[in-house]
């Protein structure tokens, strides 16, 4: 019987290493928790908490005192550690404190047997008037869907703005090739402009070509001879004589 005693004691203590163990890891990897007195509620609304929990991803357990103070040492939870005082619950969540104070603070309400006693959330201790605050904060959710809202928002925006920009230079664009048309001559292009453009020049560049060089040979060399030889022998043979000068001479010589 002894032997059976001492059997039963040591298996007694390994399972309560499991439990303490099991405790700490929980405590670890849930940085929100929040402790709960619950004396005197019913099996059925116990049932119902632990379904309504579990549904929102959330962990809930009825903890023994001693191993739960045992399991807090180098966890958040040893900043509350004091609480672990008569029938104690645990509810524990890795990243949503918020649906984890509005779901146990509704039953708070509902139920005046079920009590906040400590909270930690992300790490620290907080007071129990605190715990309300955090139940009327927005869920996770509803923070998801407001910061989506407004991402899309702001989304459509930059859409509208961006395309009327584009619409804009593209009407510049238009203005800008209008009034290049109307500044050209009728019936024709800009290419066409150029090409009529320089047409003329091509015509002058070739002109000295066709004109310049034949210039001294057939008009230069010549003019000395049909013009300046033959003038002093027309100018002297053809001279008349001058009629108010006869008659004056005639008179003097009579007398």
């Amino acid at each position: 019987m002894r032997q059976a005693s001492g059997s039963e004691t040591v298996k007694t203590k390994q399972q309560r290493n499991e439990e303490i163990e099991d405790l700490k890891a929980e405590f670890q990897e849930s940085p929100n928790a929040l402790l709960v007195g619950f004396q005197g509620i019913k099996v059925e609304a116990d049932e119902r908490l632990r379904r309504e929990l579990r549904q929102a991803n959330l962990k809930y357990r009825v903890v023994k005192n001693t191993l739960a103070i045992r399991a807090s040492e180098g966890t958040p939870m040893e900043q509350v550690k004091e609480h672990f005082v008569g029938p104690t619950a645990v509810a524990l969540s890795p990243n949503d404190p918020v649906t984890l104070a509005k779901i146990l603070s509704k039953w708070a309400k509902d139920s005046p047997v079920f009590k906040f006693k400590a909270g930690i959330v992300e790490g620290r201790a907080i007071e129990i008037k605190d715990i309300e605050s955090l139940s009327n904060m927005p869920a996770k959710e509803e923070l998801i869907s407001k910061i989506m809202f407004l991402i899309n928002s702001g989304a459509q925006r930059l859409a509208v703005v961006t395309s009327g920009v584009a619409r804009n230079l593209a009407l510049v664009l238009e203005q800008v090739r209008a009034q290049k048309e109307a500044q050209q001559p009728a019936g024709g292009t800009a290419s066409d402009a150029a090409e009529s453009s320089a047409a003329p020049d091509a015509e002058v560049a070739a002109a000295p070509e066709a004109a310049v060089a034949p210039a001294p040979e057939a008009a230069v060399a010549p003019a000395p001879e049909a013009a300046v030889a033959p003038a002093p022998e027309a100018t002297v043979e053809a001279a008349p004589p001058d009629p108010d000068s006869a008659p004056a001479t005639e008179p003097q010589a009579a007398e």
